[in-house]
């Protein structure tokens, strides 16, 4: 029976929370991330199984997916201190130079030239596979209480990957936008398009960043802080979809500000704690709504070869790279199935395609594919990154407290 709920969305909004929070919670108990079962819950609510989320309702919670996304690029980029990380440099810029030219060939030459889908798909899913699950993550190495040069590593990969991971959807993003209206436009003034907007959206996550150091460093009361954190993601994401910018660069941009020329108490994601998890529940049980069983017969195939060559991609970089640069046997071994899982920032940005009209044709197999690789990568995933840990010899190194480095 078809629910047409459309006029009342906090009947709406309540059915996603529970539902989601109790799928979560049942998928954990089972040592799965709870991002799994909130998909899950989101696949049974979508207008695919039970209906009640129909695509028109879907469309009213963008605001919620937004901010978000918002949160999910903020708490990556806070992870970069250069501080933190100066002594390490040599050893991560080889490994994530690998990384993002090895893992996006590994996905497109088999999608392009073996199933012959289209460039624009290609192009789209082989920077996509970049991402790794960072909430996943850290959710693990406080759970193992990691703490080490392996676990540093893992940390600093995951968060500079996703960063190039943005850079590389842009310009693909740009790239397919041009290819599928069969612009004449020149070729040069095409390629700088993407750095203009990439350069923008730096600079304006910059300027709000300092902006909210400034403004935080004169209050006193954590209920005003808590007020400010919200109003700097509200604002930067409003701005950026406004204007037209990069996609969650200018939040990743603050994020990163933040967490070198902050204060140490101003931790704009410990603020935000209280509200987090209701926020991401919603997220990922919107996102799984998006799974379309139509596009599973095609999809299913691209699937599949998607989910294989990007691991293969994320295992052979940092193996390969760790090996001839003769690199600790820990890294060597564990990273490459460490930095499997894959969640929110690439649901994110397969969400943001959804509001293009000339992607159209293509949002649903690309859609399909990215889900359907969340949810296996979130399922084992993170069995191979706590094997990676616990191999690695660092688990249960840290006291009972937060990891200090990722503060």
């Amino acid at each position: 029976m078809e629910f047409h709920l459309a006029d009342n969305p906090l009947l709406i909004l309540s059915i996603i929370l529970i539902s989601g929070t109790v799928l979560g919670k049942l998928v954990y108990k089972l040592k799965l991330p709870g991002v799994t079962g909130q998909i899950l819950a989101g696949i049974i609510l979508g207008p695919y199984v039970l209906k009640i989320l129909s695509v028109e309702v879907i469309h009213h919670f963008e605001p919620i997916t937004d901010f978000a996304l918002g949160l999910i690029a903020v708490t990556i980029g806070s992870h970069l201190n250069y501080r933190k990380l100066h002594n390490s440099w040599r050893r991560l810029s080889v490994i994530i130079l690998s990384e993002i030219i090895l893992v996006p060939i590994c996905v497109f030459l088999p999608l392009k030239f073996i199933l012959n889908l289209s460039l624009p798909v290609c192009l789209i899913l082989s920077t996509i596979a970049l991402e790794t699950a960072s909430g996943t993550i850290i959710h693990l190495i406080k759970e193992k209480r990691g703490k080490g040069i392996f676990i540093k590593t893992l940390v600093s990969e995951v968060a500079i990957n996703n960063v190039f991971c943005i850079v590389l959807f842009e310009i693909a993003h740009t790239i397919s936008i041009n290819y599928l209206q069969a612009s004449s436009a020149k070729v040069l003034p095409l390629l700088f398009l993407p750095f203009i907007k990439l350069f923008s959206g730096a600079l304006l996550g910059a300027v709000i960043g300092f902006a909210f150091i400034f403004v935080t460093r004169k209050i006193k009361l954590h209920s005003n802080f808590f007020a400010i954190s919200l109003f700097a993601i509200l604002l930067i994401r409003g701005l950026d979809l406004y204007l037209g910018l990069s996609p969650l660069l200018p939040d990743l941009v603050l994020g990163i500000v933040i967490g070198n020329f902050a204060p140490k108490k101003m931790n704009i994601i410990d603020s935000l704690e209280i509200m987090e998890y209701i926020i991401f529940a919603c997220f990922f049980t919107i996102a799984g709504a998006h799974l379309d069983f139509s596009s599973l017969k095609i999809a299913g195939i691209a699937g599949i070869c998607y989910i294989l060559a990007r691991g293969v991609g994320k295992i052979m970089a940092p193996t390969l790279i760790g090996w001839i640069g003769k690199f600790p046997r820990a890294i060597t071994r564990n990273l490459g199935i460490s930095l499997l899982p894959q969640a929110g920032m690439s649901v994110g940005l397969v969400l943001l395609l959804q509001k293009e009209s000339i992607f159209a044709e293509h949002f649903n197999l690309i859609s399909t594919v990215v889900l359907s690789a969340v949810l296996f990568y979130e399922s084992i995933g993170p069995l191979l990154t706590n094997i990676g840990i616990t191999r690695s010899g660092e688990a249960n190194k840290d006291r009972l407290r937060l990891i200090e480095f990722i503060l």
